[in-house]
């Protein structure tokens, strides 16, 4: 069982949530125009969105703690 959280905490895990799933899709249009601009080395623009991909994942774990592999 995990850990008891007060309102104030569950308002606070929330607004940090919302507030990642907003940059995140901020982040994801700036990709896509990154991977529209054929003058750049796709290599580096693909590693760098599953660099960032995996980093906003990371974070959104470290907030809803799931407790699954």
């Amino acid at each position: 069982m995990g850990r008891v959280l007060s309102k104030e905490e569950v308002k606070a895990e929330a607004r940090a949530l919302n507030e990642l799933k907003k940059v995140s899709k901020q982040v994801e249009k700036t990709m896509a125009l990154l991977g529209n601009c054929v003058s750049l080395d796709q290599r580096w623009v693909a590693e760098a969105r599953t660099d960032l991909q995996k980093g906003f994942m990371c974070a959104e774990r470290a907030i809803t703690k799931p407790d699954n592999f």
